[in-house]
């Protein structure tokens, strides 16, 4: 045997192993007859192969189960995760990642909503609870979201500047930028809970409250008079004039038939078109849910009656309008237009919250923010508890962190006061 035959390992054949099955498989199916020291390099040639390809689908292999596990628990159809809680009784759990969300394509015109799992916009999803009834619509990047009734959970990431998440409810406009709430609209009852950020409730263009992470709130009960019912300087007077109660013989589906009588009623001019033109502007606003069909009837009103006994509603439904169809820097000149011929108005605090909000949540400015915010400090109710709130909170973003904390501490410092927890934690956190 020559000395390259000693290398040969002569058990090989008769080895058990995939090398002696391999050369014993290769003996029979070819019709070489190669010497065995050219079939060995080529058997263990063959053996490489194998083991590179093993090693090649051993590592594509782990990634091929971990796909197959995430087929196993993905649904073979997006499922709709489910609202909890029974009316009156809200989930606290934030909204998931829109990884199934059923995109809608929005426009500037009202979209009615699908119930389920949905994606609205970048950074905005939404569940549309079963039964629930919603449009929405976007608009110089401001979605505008109706609820008409049933719920919905909104998981909001931060917005751009200038844009917003607005919802309405009834007569309520609830203003987000980045946040997690749920909202319902049931029998008329609206409950709210934030479980991320803060959410601005407003009506009419009146601020209501401002509601932060895990604070409950409802709106007022249906026997309790609108908030903008509340000052008589400002109360409408349509529902006991003629004007009103000639047109609301129309009820339901006969709002075309209601809209056309309170034109034609306009039309006479004097106070009593005045009021047909504004109630005009109301049914539009909060029974047909059109703000800007309501926008044009309430600047028409102020166009024509420019010192009507309704002037003031007229521009408090025009400040409330602007923000819903994303015209917020309108919003601002309107305001500050009201703000310097009524310097010493009795809404003065109310007005400059309003605008607070505007800076801070629209347009991300927390210094022009704060400015408002101090103005509307001292005064009584909801209105200075949610300015003090809100000024602590603009000092913290602008990395004032001394005033911060102190502007909490006095804030904490007054009884009953609405936002205690959250002034806590953030207090907390700056002590750290």
């Amino acid at each position: 045997m020559s000395k390259q035959d000693e290398t040969w390992p002569r058990p090989m054949k008769t080895e058990p192993g995939p090398a002696g099955a391999a050369l014993r498989e290769y003996e029979q199916d070819t019709t070489d007859t190669p010497n065995e020291a050219a079939a060995y390099s080529r058997v263990l040639a063959r053996l490489e192969r194998p083991r590179a390809l093993l090693r090649w689908l051993w590592a594509g292999g782990t990634t091929a189960v971990a796909f197959s596990s995430l087929l196993l628990l993905w649904p073979s159809k997006p499922t709709t995760p489910t609202i909890s809680g029974s009316p009156g009784t809200l989930a606290t759990s934030p909204l998931p990642e829109p990884m199934a969300a059923r995109p809608v394509e929005l426009g500037s015109s009202p979209r009615s909503l699908p119930t389920g799992y949905l994606g609205l916009a970048a950074g905005v999803s939404a569940i549309l609870g079963d039964g629930s009834s919603a449009t929405a619509r976007l608009q110089d990047g401001t979605v505008d979201i109706v609820l008409a009734k049933g719920a919905i959970n909104l998981h909001v990431r931060p917005r751009g500047i200038g844009q917003a998440v607005l919802v309405t409810a009834g007569r309520h406009l609830f203003t987000v930028v980045g946040t997690d709430f749920r909202l319902e609209n049931i029998d008329s009852r609206l409950h709210l809970l934030v479980t991320e950020g803060l959410v601005t409730v407003s009506s009419a263009g009146k601020h209501v409250a401002t509601v932060a992470a895990f604070e409950p709130w409802e709106a007022p009960s249906a026997e309790e008079p609108p908030v903008e019912h509340r000052h008589k300087d400002r109360a409408p007077r349509i529902a006991r004039r003629p004007s009103g109660s000639f047109c609301d013989r129309f009820t339901g589906d006969q709002g075309p038939q209601k809209i056309a009588c309170l034109r034609e009623l306009a039309l006479k001019g004097g106070p009593e078109g005045e009021r047909a033109q504004n109630a005009l502007g109301r049914y539009l606003r909060d029974d047909a849910a059109d703000p800007t069909a309501a926008l044009a009837a309430f600047e028409a009103q102020r166009a024509r009656y420019p010192r009507g006994e309704l002037r003031a509603d007229a521009d408090r439904a025009i400040i409330g309008l602007l923000p819903r169809l994303g015209r917020h820097s309108e919003a601002l000149v309107e305001t500050q237009s009201l703000l310097d011929a009524q310097p010493d108005a009795e809404d003065r605090a109310e007005m400059r919250l309003l605008r607070g909000d505007i800076y801070r949540a629209i347009f991300q400015d927390a210094m022009s923010a704060d400015r408002e915010y101090e103005e509307g400090a001292g005064a009584h109710g909801r209105i200075g508890d949610d300015s003090r709130f809100l000024h602590a909170l603009c000092l913290e973003a602008l990395g004032r962190v001394d005033e911060a904390r102190l502007a909490y501490r006095d804030y904490l410092a007054q009884p009953g006061s609405a936002h205690t927890g959250e002034a806590k934690r953030r207090m907390e956190r700056l002590v750290r």
